[in-house]
């Protein structure tokens, strides 16, 4: 399924500040795992779970949905034989001009 997802430091501090108890941190944090890596989608009654989790979830949606974008586009292989982009030379960067600043402007 997925091999990670974005954990914002917003989860962290709000699960830290409903002051959960080990054990209920550990579920809630099993039940972000299971939907990430196992397509389980927790069945949280009304309260506390719920209204954090219906937070949580479009984030970790959308890091599902991009890792999975990226990697159909890393199957892909990149740009095609023949393909002018393929064949693009590194830019080299431009010589700046050299302000000397210790010689006295001319009258």
């Amino acid at each position: 399924m997925n091999n990670g997802f974005v954990f914002l430091r917003s989860y962290y501090d709000a699960i830290n500040d409903f002051d959960l108890s080990s054990e209920q941190k550990g579920i809630f944090l099993d039940a972000i795992f299971q939907y990430v890596f196992e397509g389980v989608e927790p069945q949280f009654e009304k309260g506390l779970f719920k209204g954090c989790w219906t937070l949580i979830k479009p984030t970790l949606d959308n890091s599902l949905s991009r890792y999975t974008a990226a990697v159909e586009n890393g199957k892909k292989g990149g740009a095609p034989k023949g393909n002018n982009n393929a064949k693009k030379q590194p830019k080299t960067t431009q010589e700046q001009p050299k302000n000397n600043l210790n010689k006295e402007k001319k009258k």
